[in-house]
């Protein structure tokens, strides 16, 4: 009797279904249901780059809403010039920036 050997299973068969031209194709690379647009590459491509201009659009968004909301009601514009002034910068490059 041999105590160390591990299991290993059998290997799972494909289900073979024909599909709508007669073509009999494997269960597992037939698209149907919701999951259609994702099984295309190209889809998946498509949504990467989607995903990716969401990404920077937001993060855009987020920089700008920023700047607005510090520079021109917390502090102000004179006041962020007047910080620019103190750490040696000149007072315009507030309004430039």
């Amino acid at each position: 009797m041999v105590l160390n050997r591990r299991f290993v299973a059998p290997a799972r068969r494909a289900t073979i279904r024909p599909n709508s031209r007669g073509v009999h194709k494997p269960a597992s690379t037939q698209a149907s249901g919701p999951n259609l647009s994702f099984r295309n590459p190209r889809n998946a491509e498509r949504s990467k780059e989607y995903g990716i201009a969401l990404l920077r659009i937001s993060l855009g968004v987020m920089f700008i809403a920023h700047s607005v909301v510090l520079k021109h009601f917390t502090f102000t514009l004179p006041g962020t010039a007047g910080y620019f002034e103190s750490i040696g910068l000149p007072g315009f490059l507030a309004y430039v920036v």
